[in-house]
């Protein structure tokens, strides 16, 4: 959706990838990079997984191995941005809240070379199919109930609290917002082509700002005098 979030801070080492790993995410990573410039360019529904499949150079039974459905091939990386969502959350700095976690994810992700691509791209195949956006709400759902979980585990909460769920409903929300179609069209009716991604940038910083000083007087209905 937004590209890939990365981790900020220092990358734990790992060891190097064996050939067939290596070549299993090569695989996976060319099936993606095919759906997306067939969706991009077709829509959603004017595509079949055998199309996919012909772009990548792979087979239909190859592509199976790495995906369920054709869905999946729309919400690719989005296992990989909750667990950064969630890594970030998770071994954020003393001192840091969740909301300043959850912002410096989505920042990093707009930062990253694709992330202006990928969304706009994104938001294209989303609005060509109901089924891919009706699949886009369960996965919001399922982010949230995912971070209420941390969340809970970390205040020790057997299950999580009103207050827990709520806070993990909003931080969700900022993702989902500063992610949406709504939010890019209304920073490119302000700002030139050029300037969309800082405006972006600065729509997130002072959505995260709001959520922070909580809604306190916000649209309290006058009295009248």
């Amino acid at each position: 959706m937004l590209g890939r979030v990365r981790a900020t801070g220092v990358a734990k080492r790992q060891a190097p990838l064996g050939k067939r790993e290596r070549r299993k995410r090569e695989t996976r990573a060319a099936i993606v990079a095919a759906a997306e410039r067939l969706f991009d360019a077709r829509g959603y529904d004017g595509v079949t997984v055998a199309e996919v499949a012909a772009e990548a150079g792979v087979s239909v039974k190859t592509l199976f191995v790495h995906f369920r459905s054709k869905e999946d091939l729309v919400f690719a990386d989005e296992e990989r941005l909750l667990g950064r969502l969630l890594q970030m959350v998770a071994e954020r700095a003393p001192g840091q809240t969740p909301l300043r976690a959850v912002t410096a994810a989505i920042l990093a992700a707009l930062a990253d070379e694709s992330g202006m691509r990928g969304l706009e791209s994104f938001h294209r195949t989303l609005e060509s199919s109901p089924a891919v956006a009706s699949r886009l709400r369960r996965m919001w759902e399922d982010h949230e109930s995912q971070l209420a979980d941390l969340l809970a585990a970390e205040r020790n909460e057997a299950t999580p609290c009103p207050e827990t769920r709520l806070a993990a409903a909003q931080l969700i929300a900022l993702v989902r917002v500063t992610t949406s179609p709504d939010a890019l069209a209304f920073v490119r009716a302000r700002r030139s082509a050029d300037a969309t991604e800082p405006a972006l940038r600065d729509w997130i910083e002072r959505s995260a700002d709001q959520l922070a000083a909580g809604l306190g007087d916000y649209m309290r209905r006058p009295v009248p005098t």
